[in-house]
């Protein structure tokens, strides 16, 4: 699902073509591959009573690297070699040797475990693979996963999905338990930890089943739009890709008739370019005219000014609005505390906080005398305008949805 979220068309590609090409290994994925298997071993070591010494770890993470594999596999960075990527993997696995050990606290339940299962209204099984679950002596159970990258916490959106995936898997299999996830970035010696709150679980668990939807749809419809990134330059799809062939293509030095094609193409892509850029700059031209015929007809209390040309409609509106998340995150979240306090046909409306729901539960008087106190305090008057140009001798008007 990662994969689908990251981009439909490699989606395609690996999981319904399930196409083989060459893959290049860079040498993050070997460290990271190797110094997960140090960790594992040494706490299933620990659970057992024994302490798996530093120097046979550093033995076996070196091992990795050995023989025609390590010519294969491309530095991390410019201007770094293998044997830099290798003595920085060595420094994770001794930093977290000297914090953790003797890697016997608590209770060592998994490592490296898949746990299947199914989320309520989804027909779609889920597969999590979780490097360590257990149980600590406090009585919760932390859901470990490690990383050989940059630092992240729980205000990060990979941190949320990563990790409550994972809880969502583990409370299926294990339900009535107390879970905190914490995420160890072996390079800083940093451990980021987090309790996932109930209502979070919920919104990641309604994503989730939309996923699955969607990728039921894409592979209904055929629909698999690629989402270019900085993550392309590493794909190994790149040169199938409908978003990249062109650019590599014409990149090579290779004369094809292929290529001449793609000239053209890229000859009618430079008109368009031109084309767009003096069309922004038009369009930030009207954007100023707009807004000070707006403000005139509010001043002088006029919804309509004749030209000899035609004339020009200027619609005022005001409706009622629930500040989003974005824009009042504290306000946001104590209407959804709120909300989820009310009856039971309202919660289940407003289950993921739809504000459009609730907004059309209000305006058709759905809402009981005391939820319509409560949310009085929320409610604001959000003001729109449409400019509407009317050219005599024109049967329509050019009402654009930059006008809304």
């Amino acid at each position: 699902m990662g994969v689908f979220r990251q981009c439909p068309q490699k989606y395609k590609f690996e999981k319904v073509d399930k196409l083989k090409v060459p893959k290049p290994v860079y040498a993050h994925q070997v460290i990271g591959n190797a110094v997960h298997r140090q960790v594992r071993k040494a706490y299933e070591w620990g659970a057992e009573g024994r302490l798996y010494p530093l120097e046979e770890m550093l033995a076996a993470f070196d091992q990795e690297w050995e023989g025609p594999k390590r010519d294969k596999v491309t530095p991390a960075n410019e201007g770094r070699t293998i044997d830099d990527d290798i003595a920085r993997g060595r420094r994770m696995l001794e930093r977290f040797y000297e914090r953790h050990k003797p890697f016997n606290r608590g209770t060592h339940l998994f490592a490296e475990k898949t746990f299947s299962f199914f989320l309520p209204n989804c027909p779609v099984r889920f597969d999590a693979r979780v490097d360590r679950v257990w149980k600590r002596e406090d009585g919760v159970y932390e859901i470990s996963d490690f990383k050989t990258g940059k630092i992240v916490g729980p205000q990060d959106p990979g941190f949320r999905l990563q990790m409550g995936f994972y809880q969502l898997a583990l409370q299926e299999s294990f339900p009535d338990r107390t879970y905190e996830v914490a995420q160890y970035f072996l390079e800083y010696d940093e451990v980021v930890s987090y309790r996932m709150r109930p209502d979070e679980l919920e919104e990641l668990a309604e994503q989730f089943r939309a996923e699955a939807h969607e990728i039921s749809r894409a592979e209904r419809m055929g629909e698999w739009p690629p989402n270019p990134t900085s993550l392309c330059a590493w794909c190994e799809f790149a040169r199938l890709c409908p978003a990249m062939k062109h650019k590599l293509v014409m990149e090579s030095a290779q004369e094809t008739t292929e290529k001449a094609t793609f000239q053209e193409a890229a000859r009618l892509a430079e008109e368009c370019l031109d084309l767009h850029a003096r069309k922004k700059e038009l369009e930030g031209e009207y954007a100023l005219l707009r807004e000070r015929l707006i403000q005139s007809a509010k001043e002088l209390r006029l919804s309509r000014f004749d030209t000899a040309q035609g004339y020009v409609s200027v619609k005022i509106s005001r409706s009622e609005h629930i500040d989003s998340r974005t824009e009042e995150p504290a306000r946001h979240a104590a209407l959804t505390a709120l909300v989820r306090a009310w009856d039971d046909h309202v919660r289940d409306v407003c289950l993921r906080l739809d504000d459009a729901a609730l907004l059309k539960l209000h305006q058709k008087g759905r809402l009981n005398p005391t939820q319509e106190s409560q949310l009085a305090e929320f409610l604001s008057i959000k003001e729109s305008a449409k400019v509407i140009p009317h050219l005599k001798g024109s049967s329509g008007s050019d009402d654009s949805p930059e006008d809304e």
